[in-house]
């Protein structure tokens, strides 16, 4: 009887202790909705505090809520749970993005080597001094300023080009892994030739479009990317180029 009763004690002992730690881990304290306990984010490790963080930093921001990782952590524990499955997922998303782009690199490749392009002027002006041919949607009647960006389109094959369709659009630099923002974009079918080695300047005008034309106009050529897109383009002998998304 007396050992039972002292197996009991041990026992409860035991239970009594594993509770106390419990309640003393830092990954069991409250996450409250105004902040977290500082003094238990403190004991945790490098990786798990600065995750407890950026999770903290996500929850103050509603557009920043996963779908299939909720801020719904109560504790710690679950905020860095969470933070792992939502870094795990984005960067997952980030691979397949890179994979998409190496893919499309890889089919635009050749289009690229047979046609080059680079931005040769940029400014505001009067529709009426505007050029003449539009390469992008027609403008309404009015007189309103509009943007007038200049390419210059080269020939780098060896053949004739007798038809080119392409896309061509400015986009703000940013760092990795964020979408940049279009500035401005248009448009070109040509049907006129281009001898191998010729550059021809083309141009292309857009109404102005809150603020972003003004942005572009005062940017240094490192701070935009241009997204040149030749989608067809076919030579003298009869041969072609086709890029499709």
């Amino acid at each position: 009887m007396l050992a039972s009763r002292m197996l009991f004690a041990a026992c409860a002992v035991l239970l009594a202790c594993w509770g106390v730690s419990a309640a003393l881990s830092p990954y069991r304290a409250n996450l409250s909705s105004a902040s977290a306990d500082a003094t238990a984010i403190a004991r945790l490790p490098k990786e798990e505090k600065e995750l407890v963080l950026a999770y903290l930093r996500r929850s103050r921001e509603a557009k920043s809520a996963d779908p299939a990782s909720p801020l719904t952590a109560r504790t710690l524990g679950d905020a860095i749970a969470l933070e792992r499955g939502y870094w795990k997922r984005r960067g997952e998303e980030l691979e397949r993005i890179r994979a998409l782009r190496v893919k499309r690199h890889e089919a635009l490749a050749p289009l690229l080597d047979a046609v080059s392009i680079a931005v040769v002027g940029r400014e505001m002006r009067s529709r009426r001094l505007a050029p003449s041919e539009d390469a992008s949607a027609a403008l309404g009647q009015d007189d309103a300023p509009v943007l007038v960006t200049t390419y210059r389109v080269g020939n780098t094959s060896t053949r004739t080009i007798t038809e080119l369709f392409a896309t061509v659009s400015i986009l703000e630099s940013k760092s990795a892994g964020s979408e940049p923002a279009v500035l401005t974009a248009c448009r070109f079918a040509r049907s006129a030739p281009i001898a191998p080695g010729q550059q021809v300047e083309l141009s292309c005008f857009r109404r102005r479009n809150l603020g972003r034309e003004s942005v572009f106009l005062a940017m240094r050529r490192d701070e935009f990317v241009v997204d040149w897109v030749p989608r067809l383009i076919r030579f003298d002998d009869g041969s072609s180029l086709i890029f499709t998304e």
